[in-house]
């Protein structure tokens, strides 16, 4: 590989290995959450919060999800919802005053390919089996029918909204999925300025130290 393109990997190394990071004002923060729809980096900016924050501000289960379970309103980091969030729940959300969010997104061709490759949570086209009836992992048998255009234009439907019993769990296509789960981002952002951060993957990868220094 050449050198140029290995510099990243050196620095994430270091922050697996040796930086730990603590709060300027650990009073003010005592959680930190990591929302994100499937397939933008969520499990990449979790390893790197489980090796480079201490114990005391997970929020959810210590051994797989410790950002990004048990989080106020959404329970868990995919948002599976199909409503945005009403008045009362961002209320709730508001007051929780020591948590920091981390709200973490992809750019959206890149986003969308992974989704192609990676389907989580797919439901197989509507008639063949009953979206709610058995969890549904990783879908690919539905997206090897199809080419990347046919899937940008395939409507979506959400294994796991539908086992969570919501009566709608049908979008569009995957980018009005993505939508959706950036507006509820939005609001969460907008209901709490100073304490959201936005994590972009590619800008992650390339320099998570950087990223940790935006936490503090």
């Amino acid at each position: 590989m050449h050198p140029r393109k290995t510099w990243w990997v050196c620095d994430i190394l270091f922050v697996l290995l040796f930086t730990r990071i603590e709060f300027v004002s650990p009073q003010q923060v005592k959680r930190v959450v990591l929302l994100g729809e499937r397939n933008s980096g969520t499990n990449f900016v979790e390893s790197i919060l489980k090796r480079s924050l201490h114990r005391r501000y997970q929020n959810g289960y210590a051994g797989s999800y410790p950002f990004a379970s048990k989080i106020p309103v959404v329970s868990f980091k995919h948002m599976f919802r199909h409503d945005a969030l009403s008045g009362a729940e961002i209320a709730r959300i508001v007051a929780e005053r020591n948590t920091l969010w981390i709200l973490q997104i992809r750019d959206p061709c890149a986003w969308m390919d992974a989704m192609y490759r990676k389907p989580w949570h797919m439901c197989p086209a509507e008639g063949e089996v009953g979206c709610d009836d058995v969890y549904i992992g990783l879908n690919t048998k539905e997206t090897s029918k199809m080419t990347r255009a046919q899937f940008m234009l395939t409507p979506w439907r959400d294994n796991a909204e539908a086992r969570n019993k919501f009566t709608s769990f049908e979008y569009a296509n995957p980018f009005a999925l993505r939508r959706h789960k950036l507006k509820i981002m939005l609001q969460i952002k907008r209901a709490l300025p100073h304490r959201t951060v936005f994590s972009r993957l590619h800008v992650t990868e390339r320099n998570p130290l950087v990223f940790l220094k935006d936490l503090q």
